[in-house]
């Protein structure tokens, strides 16, 4: 068995090591890679603080020691750019890291896409790291055979394949959290100060990957004083429990070089409502902020035992949740904000038929009423493994400000697939329901493989696939700007030679070997009252031709507004190509467009409209129609 675990492993960094290789720059990698040179060579922890830094300082660990650095040229780009505020003088973003990477990009231009990969391979190692952990942890629990099943749905799970050879921190999480799960239930079932220490290293190394795993903290304080409560040796475990999760405290100190922690609270300026004292006028006006309202109070001088900038990236995220800019898109309704059952629909759709079979069949078979009982519900095992599930769903489902992301999932799915693997075991006497679950098993990993590497925007077949998904779900969930090397090479298949483009993407597309010629796509708001001198101009008329589209894009959520209100979608301009057909589309992700001037036509966005420009363009003057 271990020779086939070995394989699997192996196999499954070969896959993310051609992800790697085969996929565009993503929207945030940009930002993570300028982050992790600058952790490394200038000790800037503020770049993309929203989220802790060991994925990013690791991925990019091999550039800062290989790739030529110009000082003079980066070191610009890293000391030109700051903090934004509002008029009323109050920040509203720490977010530089984005500015940063696009200036390195275009600096390094195409030698960045080398040391992009390398990056992302750099951080392969994190993702069979956590396949080793479900297997060892599902065959402590439940055998040899659920540690196989555990493996195998790590390492064909759509997401995590989709995620492990990127630099960004999704599977990092997902691993590193499992990893600290895994050696605190080794610790609680022999209580030596070895199985401490490394429970307390295996915490702290969580930590610094998701900021949210900040709550095993308090979460572990809990489960410890419980124990000290139960069990004889008392205080044993009591010092053991300290020691843990001090070490956990000073790995994630140490992460952050022991710089800048014990900052009084009264000295940060915070950018969340919550965190601030806002002072409005009768009429509903804002008219001052405090930044801070602990200013004033007793609680201004406590030093707070966290590094300052995984305080200031968790006031960051809370303050873009809370501003709810950002469209939210669920089974086609679109509106700003979001929906609190968001994560279980994206459960349902994204995750394998596999997966979600064999999470029932355990769940179910768990709670037979022939084994079911109060105190099982405290077993640790149940506490450590389904814990973490819940209160991150619940986290997830509480900030609708965050209804866009599936990758969140990977924080919390390792646990589900160590859970799910004990429903190998069950039927030992019913050969016919004993081979329907191993079917289950093998019907989802096929169906995740056969998709890949187009992992990124995989649905399960109950929901018709990949090319069904954008009724669905949009965003990260289908696109990320990964697939411009595959619309690369479509392009050359087609002998395009002049395609108009609008993608999610941050760089300029020449860069990705893009040889066609690039042009803009004109925009019609729906808002729009369309006067004759601006129809004139033929660059604001589309044109016929050949395009290519983010599905995203086209579904009209990709936008942000200031002036948006809750309830009502942002239209940004080209959602008007869902009134055409697609003749192809690239990786699920990208839709192609061949329009000839009678598509136009019969356009209900652009019919009217284009007539209007062909009587201009012809010498006629025609009045537009309601």
């Amino acid at each position: 068995m271990r020779w086939l675990v070995s394989l699997l492993l192996i196999v499954h960094g070969a896959m993310l090591g051609y992800s790697a290789y085969v996929h565009s720059p993503m929207t945030d990698e940009i930002g993570h890679f300028a982050a992790g040179l600058g952790h490394w060579r200038y000790g800037d922890f503020e770049l993309y603080n929203v989220n802790p830094p060991l994925a990013r300082t690791i991925g990019t660990l091999p550039v800062y020691l290989f790739m030529p650095w110009d000082d003079d040229a980066f070191g610009k780009s890293y000391s030109s750019v700051g903090s934004s505020y509002d008029k009323h003088g109050a920040p509203v973003s720490h977010r530089k890291e984005f500015l940063i990477g696009d200036q390195l990009f275009k600096q390094i231009e195409q030698s960045y896409l080398f040391w992009l990969i390398t990056a992302r391979w750099a951080c392969v190692p994190f993702s069979c790291l956590g396949a080793w952990v479900c297997f060892n942890w599902a065959s402590d629990l439940y055998g040899t055979k659920a540690g196989f099943t555990a493996l195998v749905l790590w390492c064909t799970s759509p997401l995590v394949l989709a995620f492990g050879g990127a630099l960004t921190p999704d599977v990092p999480s997902g691993a590193m959290g499992i990893l600290a799960m895994y050696r605190y239930w080794k610790w609680t079932t022999d209580c030596t100060w070895a199985n401490a220490y490394l429970a307390g290293l295996a915490i702290g190394l969580a930590e610094l990957t998701k900021s949210t795993w900040i709550l095993l903290h308090p979460m572990l304080f809990l489960i410890g004083l419980g124990l000290c409560l139960t069990r004889l040796n008392r205080l044993s475990i009591a010092a053991q429990c300290a020691f843990q999760l001090t070490i956990a405290w000073i790995v994630l100190l140490a992460g952050y070089g022991f710089t800048d922690q014990f900052k009084p609270l009264g000295e940060f300026e915070f950018s969340s409502p919550q965190l601030q004292i806002r002072e409005y006028s009768e009429s509903g006006e804002l008219r001052n902020v405090v930044t801070n309202r602990f200013r004033d109070t007793w609680m201004a001088t406590i030093p707070v035992p966290l590094p300052t900038e995984l305080v200031r990236g968790v006031d960051t995220q809370e303050s873009a949740m809370a501003s709810q800019t950002i469209v939210g898109f669920l089974c086609g309704e679109m509106r700003l904000g979001g929906w609190w059952y968001y994560y279980l629909v994206v459960l349902a759709v994204k995750c394998t038929v596999g997966e979600l079979g064999l999470f029932a069949i355990a769940t179910l078979g768990a709670c037979r009423s022939d084994t079911w009982s109060i105190p099982r519900l405290f077993r640790m095992d149940l506490l450590l493994l389904l814990g973490p599930v819940v209160l991150y769903l619940g986290l997830l489902s509480y900030h609708t400000g965050l209804n866009r992301h599936a990758r969140y999932m990977l924080q919390f799915l390792p646990f589900c697939f160590v859970w799910a693997s004990q429903a190998i075991n069950f039927f030992p006497h019913r050969r016919l329901l004993r081979f329907g679950t191993v079917a289950l098993l093998v019907f989802g990993s096929l169906s995740s493989l056969f998709y890949f590497p187009h992992s990124l925007s995989y649905f399960n077949e109950l929901f018709g696939g990949p090319s069904q998904g954008h009724k669905y779900l949009s965003g990260t969930n289908i696109d990320w700007g990964h697939n411009v090397y595959y619309l690369r090479d479509e392009i050359k298949r087609r002998r395009w030679d002049s395609v108009g483009m609008s993608l999610w993407t941050r760089y300029d597309l020449k860069l990705a070997g893009i040889e066609a010629q690039i042009t803009k796509i004109p925009k019609l708001k729906r808002v729009d009252v369309e006067t004759l001198e601006r129809i004139e101009d033929e660059a604001k008329v589309l044109q016929p031709g050949r395009y290519a589209v983010s599905v995203c894009i086209v579904q009209g959520t990709m936008g942000f507004s200031e002036t948006a209100k809750k309830g009502v979608p942002i239209d940004n301009g080209m959602t008007y190509f869902q009134d055409f057909k697609p003749v192809g589309h690239v990786g699920y992700s990208i839709w192609l467009y061949e329009l000839s001037e009678k598509d136009i036509l019969e356009s209900k966005a652009w019919g009217n409209v284009y007539r209007i420009y062909l009587d201009h363009k012809a010498g006629k003057v025609t009045e537009p129609s309601d």
